[in-house]
């Protein structure tokens, strides 16, 4: 007659999805990571990050999997850091969503702009910058398709100027 709690459902599914015979690695990759957001949902860090660890490493033991699972969990990884630990691990992300041939470039485009938001939040703005460039490039080649996130990247880079002090540029951009 008693439910279970949330955290015994979360060890529940962690335990199971360490179990080999659950499925491939890159699928109990995934699991880990979806147990590992709600732990960082509940700011249980100190229980995400194993987790995360864990499916790191199995979605790199994974010969099948397209990359799909070891960028969500060091995505998510990046994600529960502080601003700048976030940019270093969104850097070795985006370094590694580059060598994956399969992955789709839309992916490894939000990639490079979740990249440029983790240095925005860390004032590191002079690296900002080059991301903003790329950004602009491959989304102004989309810009027909998807105009919202060219005029996002837009802004967002014509603030990021602002902050450097370069306030004509800044001004061309916003306009």
């Amino acid at each position: 007659d008693a439910l279970p709690t949330t955290a015994e459902l979360l060890d529940s599914g962690a335990r199971r999805a360490r179990d080999p015979d659950s499925g491939p690695p890159g699928l109990r990759a995934r699991m880990l990571t979806a147990i590992a957001r709600v732990h960082g949902l509940r700011a249980q860090y100190d229980r995400a990050d194993p987790l995360l660890a864990e499916a790191v490493t199995l979605a790199r033991s994974d010969p099948g999997d397209e990359g799909e699972a070891l960028v969500e969990a060091l995505l998510l990884q990046a994600r529960l850091a502080s601003p700048l630990e976030a940019a270093r691990l969104l850097e070795r992300v985006l370094a590694d969503a580059q060598r994956m041939p399969a992955l789709p470039p839309a992916r490894v485009d939000r990639l490079r702009g979740d990249l440029a938001l983790a240095y925005l939040s860390a004032r590191q703005h002079a690296r900002v910058l080059p991301l903003y460039e790329e950004l602009l490039a491959a989304r102004a080649a989309n810009r027909e398709r998807d105009l919202l996130r060219y005029a996002i990247a837009l802004a967002n880079s014509a603030q990021n100027l602002v902050s450097l002090g370069h306030f004509a540029e800044a001004e061309r951009r916003f306009g």
